[in-house]
């Protein structure tokens, strides 16, 4: 037979048995292009999922009547096409082949393959109305294939399992895995797992089913509804990040979450469980490490067993949020927290300090909360005012919120803070009892305690809008052991530009001053101040303590304008003032006179005074403006004043002169002239030569190292400089120029006599100069010749050169080589005088050098500790030629200049300790002189000795 039906071809053997009558028809038949979709009431399921496919293959069977009963089985190969669209159709497009056996009601596949657009389906079993029993291996790039079994498939996935149960509502039970799979408003990165589906109840089992999300994972058991109206899930995880959990909960989370949790809907969501997080952010607040009981019954959070710990900080206690109503409740402990962690709640910057321990209980909505609590803080601070230990209350109502602190025992202020207004502003009142106010009133050092009240306004987060008044009932300032006492109770009111006061007397030792009017804060903020009385300067100091001051002034003025540019009217007597300042060297004392001010100029009037024992007087007048001295013409006269200043130490000098300080304060300038009367100047010959080559007088920059200098210096007597090594006469005529800090030197130091002592020889100086030529440092250029007498010779000694650049040159008479004359005045003798000795070896002019160097050394070792150890002035010691003359060793030389005209020496050879040379030289002129001696082997001699000069 061959012949078309359900538009393709059929052909093969058709065998009729019992015919005619009820027949039936045996088949054998090869077919292609057969459409599926017209087969629909030979199928197996609900012909609404109709098969738009064109199949080619065999068949073998038998049918009865018109297909009433049958048996048939066969191949098919299946090519889809796309079918027009029918109403209550599932359109099954499939591609791919199969074996199949059909009968009435069942379909068996066998080897199955077929292709439904991105989803493949390999297939053994039984296809059955109510008791399908099919194998699948089914993997799709595209779930939403599927829709048509459950309306909410998507994303990508595999299933390897048994479907059974009804053909058009089975249940799939199986290993699947899932990607990307979207369910409501949350994407599932990937699970895998054991699933039980029951399309027909849209139930789905879960065992062991792995959710991975970003770098999250959890293990889901359980059973839920499909559109999570019925849910019974256990969650489980050890590591769940904040960004993985966040694209679930729509807030931004940090941190890392752990924990099991049973979910018992997901509409809406009911869920309880123990969660750990670690490090936990909260919408950019840092929370820290949390752990507590959650329940979560949509849209009720509710917190149990919460403990929260942040570094030191702590919080224990449990909560609610409602996400419908916004309403919240809580009971907390905080402990060990610094209010600076909540900045981020909204907790103005202006606050600070630590929670030592708090209770709090509130309710309402968030954002605007109902508290209740106290709480004890350390260190509390508002702006720069510190409480070191305080205690707090707190209630709220709505954005009102109420306070009241304890302050140790002298302190204690309610308040009320708008929490909804901008900037927090506050009404507030303060009682205080011997309160310190030292700082607010810029005291460095002493201490101001008052008592009274206050009424504050303001915002607490702007000290400029800050505002207030209230009364004095007493106060004290205790200074340097000095006490001002106000005697009545007082008023003020202030705001952040101005403080008022009204009826202000303070009493003290030798000062009553009455004050009333307004002080000014900012730089343009209106003056108007009037003061009257006499101030005891002891104050001064006490304010400023580098200054020292004592005595009385007696004021009478008004201070008016801008802090800016202050209008000075009024007059102040000194009355045996006195004034210094730590590190300078001299101050002023019996300090009388005038100041009178007028607007901006202040004038002094017949001041006079003491310094350094002379007469000093001071008249000129000085221009105020922006708050500094802008221009000062002050004459100072200066009679017989002695000057000891620290540096350079040893300096004594009387001074006469006339100087003139002007300019303004930022950069005065002292010129005039100086006429030295006295001058002694005692110190080491080191420390002199430091003097002279000093690059800084000051390596500390002083208060006055701005001030420029324009002084010429000039004595011709009384001019005296001493140490160890000289002892002369000078005339100065210098000028000082550059600054305190930086000063310069020009000008002329000579020597018109004196002495120089070396190595136990006077040194007359025929001439001595010090010239000063650089205009801008200290750079002194010397020339001094000295000489003097060493036994039979004439040394003449000369140091020469600039700065620290000195040389010394040496020459005698007879002329000996420098290298000898060395030895000489170090107390040795020359090469002849060696030579001139039977049976002595004769050293070189090197070895005597070296003899004498090492006595010069060891004398300037003696300078510095010599005097301290062995009460001597001369140490020397002679490595050559010493002792027995023929035995020669090392020596050491002792010596002690007892009276001007008497010696005495003690020589000990280092080599043995018999060898001792006692010498006792007495001078009976200056060319004439006894010497008693004993010599290394016990010999005592008497010889007078006899200097002349040819």
């Amino acid at each position: 037979m061959k012949t078309r039906i359900a538009a393709g071809e059929l052909n093969g053997s058709v065998v009729v048995e019992k015919f005619p009558g009820p027949s039936r028809v045996n088949v054998d038949l090869d077919y292609s292009g057969i459409d599926a979709a017209s087969l629909a009431r030979a199928y197996a399921w609900n012909p609404k999922y109709r098969i738009f496919s064109n199949v080619t293959g065999t068949l073998n069977g038998w049918f009865e009547g018109k297909l009433k009963r049958y048996d048939f089985s066969g191949t098919a190969d299946l090519k889809s096409y796309t079918p027009a669209r029918v109403a209550d159709l599932v359109p099954l497009p499939l591609d791919g082949s199969t074996e199949y056996e059909v009968s009435p009601g069942e379909a068996r596949v066998a080897n199955a393959d077929v292709r439904f657009y991105s989803t493949t389906v390999k297939a053994d079993g039984l296809i059955h109305e109510t008791k399908s029993d099919l194998k699948l291996a089914m993997r799709s790039s595209d779930l939403r294939n599927l829709a048509f079994l459950y309306s909410g498939a998507n994303g990508s996935g595999s299933f390897d399992g048994i479907l059974s149960g009804p053909a058009a509502r089975p249940v799939l039970e199986g290993e699947f895995t899932l990607q990307n799979h979207l369910y409501r408003e949350w994407k599932i990165q990937n699970a895998t797992g054991s699933a039980r589906l029951d399309t027909q109840t849209e139930n789905v089992d879960l065992r062991n089913v792995h959710v991975s999300q970003g770098e999250s994972q959890v293990v889901i058991n359980g059973r839920a509804h499909l559109d999570g109206s019925a849910v019974d899930l256990r969650v489980q995880s050890n590591r769940v990040t904040g960004p993985d959990l966040a694209v679930f909960i729509n807030r931004k989370v940090e941190g890392i979450f752990s924990g099991n949790v049973h979910i018992t809907a997901l509409t809406p969501v009911r869920l309880e469980g123990e969660v750990s997080v670690n490090d936990l952010w909260f919408d950019g607040r840092l929370i820290g490490d949390t752990r507590g009981h959650v329940r979560y019954f949509d849209p009720v959070v509710e917190l149990d067993q919460l403990s929260v710990r942040q570094g030191e900080a702590t919080l224990t206690g449990n909560g609610l949020f409602n996400r419908a109503t916004d309403t919240v409740k809580f009971s907390t402990h905080l402990a060990s927290a610094d209010l600076h962690r909540f900045a981020s709640l909204g907790l103005p910057g202006s606050l600070g300090g630590t929670i030592r321990q708090a209770d709090f209980r509130g309710d309402g909505t968030r954002i605007r909360p109902n508290i209740r609590g106290e709480a004890i803080l350390q260190n509390l601070s508002f702006y720069d005012e510190v409480f070191p230990q305080a205690r707090v209350e707190v209630s709220s109502t709505g954005s009102k919120l109420d306070l009241s602190l304890d302050a140790a025992r002298n302190l204690s202020l309610t308040a009320q803070v708008d929490t909804a207004g901008a900037g927090y502003p506050f009404t507030a009142r303060a009682n205080f009892t011997m309160y310190p106010l030292a700082r607010i009133a810029g005291l460095s050092e002493g201490t101001i305690l008052a008592t009274g009240n206050a009424i504050l306004s303001g915002l607490v987060t702007d000290s400029k809008r800050i505002r207030g008044d209230g009364s004095i009932e007493s106060a004290e300032a205790r200074l340097k052991q000095r006490t001002l006492r106000t005697t009545k109770p007082f008023t003020f009111d202030f705001n952040s530009e101005r403080l008022t006061l009204t009826g202000v007397t303070l009493t003290g030792e030798s000062t009553q001053v009455s004050l009333a009017g307004t002080i000014g804060f900012a730089a343009a903020a209106p003056l108007n101040l009037d003061v009257s009385g006499r101030l005891d300067l002891a104050f001064i100091a006490a304010a400023y303590p580098e200054w020292i001051s004592s005595g009385g002034m007696n004021v009478e003025g008004r201070i008016g304008g801008t802090v800016q540019n202050p209008d000075l009217r009024g007059l102040a007597h000194l009355a045996n003032a006195s004034f210094g300042r730590r590190g300078l060297f001299t101050s002023l004392s019996n300090l009388n006179g005038d100041l009178f001010f007028d607007q901006d100029r202040v004038t002094l009037s017949n001041i006079q005074g003491l310094m350094g024992g002379g007469n000093v007087r001071a008249q000129g007048a000085a221009l105020l403006q922006h708050g500094s001295v802008q221009a000062m013409n002050i004459r100072i006269e200066a009679d017989d004043v002695r000057l000891r200043p620290s540096y350079p130490e040893g300096l004594r000098t009387v001074v006469d002169g006339t100087l003139i300080l002007r300019g303004a304060w930022e950069a005065p300038v002292l010129e005039g002239n100086l006429q030295i009367q006295n001058l002694a100047y005692r110190s080491s010959f080191e420390e002199f030569l430091t003097l002279l080559t000093e690059r800084n007088v000051s390596a500390e920059s002083s208060p006055l190292g701005r001030l420029r200098l324009s002084v010429h210096v000039e004595g011709s007597r009384n001019i005296t400089i001493q140490n160890q090594l000289a002892d002369v006469e000078a005339r100065v005529d210098v000028d000082v120029k550059g600054t305190v800090e930086s000063p310069s030197l020009t000008g002329h130091i000579e020597a018109s006599g004196g002495t120089l002592l070396f190595q136990g020889n006077r040194y007359r100086v025929n001439r001595g100069n010090i010239d000063f030529v650089d205009p801008l440092r200290i750079e002194p250029v010397v020339d001094v010749q000295a000489e003097t007498e060493v036994r039979d010779y004439r040394v003449i000694l000369a140091i020469s050169g600039r700065g620290d650049q000195l040389h010394l040159d040496l020459r005698s008479d007879p002329p000996l080589p420098e290298l000898e004359i060395v030895s000489l005045i170090a107390g040795g003798r020359t090469r002849e005088e060696y030579a001139s000795r039977p049976g002595t070896s004769v050293p070189t002019s090197e070895q005597l050098f070296q003899s004498g160097a090492t006595s010069i050394l060891f004398d300037l070792l003696r300078q510095r500790v010599g005097g301290r150890i062995f009460g001597l002035n001369n140490v020397r010691l002679e490595p050559f030629l010493v002792g027995a003359e023929s035995n020669p060793g090392a020596r050491i030389t002792l010596s002690e200049q007892v009276t001007k005209d008497l010696s005495i020496s003690y020589s000990q050879d280092l080599a043995s300790n018999r060898q001792q040379i006692i010498l006792i030289e007495y001078f009976v002129s200056r060319n004439t002189s006894i010497l008693a001696s004993r010599d290394e082997l016990g010999n005592f001699g008497l010889d007078i000795r006899r200097r002349a000069r040819f």
